[in-house]
């Protein structure tokens, strides 16, 4: 009990002083009206005690900090009541090695039914996230009940204690664990599908090119990309990076940070990005043709014709298509498709990008655009907030994953 009232003071507390900050020191975008500014202000407060802890004091890694203000504000078991978990039994088990949160609708007294099963991947970065985290139970939790689906929530191991491809690894043992064997698990064969968000979104596109280069497009029936990260090479040039970095939560300098993060393990490639030499090196590579970066942006009309070096380890990592996934070559055989992308995102043209790619390798695709941030579905189960965007959002995810588990 002690601990939950802990955990509501410290998000009162927080959301408190990131109102104040952000209202003296960085607005939130005028885009965002009324409860709709939570979101920005909780990533806003998690970045400054970022700076603040990490960057000046060094009293921890930066990571470290965002790990531990978003665990203290989203392990909440208090916001779910009996009537929220009711129709659902929640499970903690591993899967060929890798811990899991499985989410199992109730069948009906004496029935021991086969459900389709969805296989969710958490965002926060890849150094970041757990199977939880409130949001991530919540979501869950309405995936089950809505498309009468075993939900299994991946517990991937984080960056950077755990370098990237280990969370791929992972995420892709459990997916073909499940596919190999289905009713082990209480899941029909053949109608699993995958779904993500932010860097969970970039696993799950992933693994679903990978399963397509394996010819095992039959395993999967579809794949949601929620508000996706698809590449870790521009965030100064693609269009959304440019129009969404001043008032939203997300900025060049944070993404700068995790994508170095993310391909290092360290800041070692920060400010390679923040002076837009790694924007400026791809766009002379092969891979422009598929990031699209205007040629008119202020970074490449300035002393284009210098001569960039980066380590040949990160150029390796960074035009890995399973860590960038907008990189993939071919995307035929992909599952069916859907996008869930918020207008307001720094990630949004990535997002176009792959909608666009996936349309003309003949994947079925459902583009959605909603009126918000990103992690907007952050929302379903604060108590008291305006939360119709967000379950519009869920509810169009319900149809699709319910279109392809049954039609």
């Amino acid at each position: 009990m002690c601990r939950k009232v802990l955990a509501i003071l410290v998000a009162i507390i927080a959301i408190f002083t990131g109102l104040i900050w952000y209202n003296v020191y960085l607005p939130v975008s005028p885009k965002f009206k009324g409860d709709e500014k939570l979101i920005p202000i909780l990533f806003g407060v998690n970045r400054l005690l970022g700076q603040i802890f990490g960057d000046k004091l060094g009293l921890s890694k930066k990571y470290e900090v965002y790990r531990s203000f978003f665990s203290i504000i989203t392990e909440t078991d208090w916001l779910f009541t009996s009537e929220t978990k009711a129709g659902v039994t929640i499970e903690d088990s591993v899967i060929s090695g890798v811990p899991v949160k499985i989410f199992r609708p109730v069948d009906k007294e004496g029935e021991d039914s086969l459900h389709p099963a969805l296989i969710y991947f958490h965002g926060g970065g890849l150094a970041m996230g757990s199977v939880n985290w409130t949001c991530y139970v919540q979501l869950c939790i309405m995936f089950a009940k809505d498309t009468k689906s075993v939900v299994i929530s991946v517990e991937y191991r984080l960056l950077p204690e755990h370098p990237f491809p280990t969370q791929f690894d992972d995420g892709y043992l459990v997916v073909n664990t499940v596919v190999n064997e289905p009713s082990k698990y209480g899941i029909i064969k053949d109608k699993v599908a995958l779904a993500g968000d932010s860097a969970g979104g970039l696993l799950t596109a992933a693994i679903s090119n990978e399963f397509a280069k394996q010819n095992r497009s039959s395993n999967l029936v579809g794949q949601i990309l929620i508000y996706p990260w698809l590449q870790i090479i521009d965030i100064l040039c693609l269009p959304s990076y440019h129009q969404n970095k001043q008032g939203f939560q997300m900025d060049e300098k944070e993404t700068a940070y995790f994508m170095s993060l993310v391909a290092m393990g360290s800041d070692k490639m920060y400010q390679e990005y923040i002076v837009g030499n790694v924007t400026k090196y791809f766009t002379k590579t092969q891979y422009q043709k598929y990031l699209q970066i205007p040629k008119t942006c202020d970074v490449l009309t300035e002393n284009t014709n210098e001569n960039i070096n980066l380590p040949s380890e990160f150029v390796s990592m960074v035009t890995d298509p399973r860590l960038s996934p907008l990189l993939e070559e071919n995307l035929e055989g992909c599952p069916a498709t859907m996008l869930v992308i918020p207008e307001y995102d720094i990630l949004a043209s990535e997002a176009f990008l792959y909608s666009k790619r996936l349309e003309e390798a003949g994947v079925p695709v459902s583009t959605k655009i909603y009126k918000a941030c990103h992690a907007f579905l952050f929302l379903l189960p604060i108590p008291y907030v305006n939360t119709t965007i967000a379950r519009q959002g869920m509810n169009d995810m319900v149809n699709f994953l319910n279109s392809v588990f049954y039609t």
